[in-house]
């Protein structure tokens, strides 16, 4: 486990790769988004649910880009990345939902 504070050095290939996995998010997002005109319950759940991440999502890239990418927290770093896992997962099982 790594310790609390520690930088981890977050370099031009990760911050790339990041930008390009929420890119394809915030495609998925405006996608459902249209497609929700008619959702019901559990799919309106889903999205609330996933609408909550986004705004911490939000919050962490902010910080993220007032860091430079040699000194981002480890936990930060984690964190966004599993952010974006939860995320495309959920949106793929309300993309299923709305088909």
């Amino acid at each position: 486990m790594a310790k609390l504070g520690k930088k981890r050095k977050v370099g031009s290939a990760w911050v790339e790769e990041i930008e390009g996995e929420i890119e394809s998010l915030r495609d998925l997002r405006a996608e459902l988004r249209r497609r929700l005109s008619d959702f019901d319950l559990e799919g309106e759940s889903i999205w609330e649910q996933q609408e909550r991440r986004w705004r911490r999502l939000e919050v962490k890239l902010a910080k993220v880009a007032a860091r430079t990418t040699e000194g981002v927290n480890q936990g930060l770093a984690t964190n966004i990345e599993n952010l974006v896992a939860n995320m495309e997962e959920a949106y793929q099982d309300l993309d299923g939902l709305l088909d």
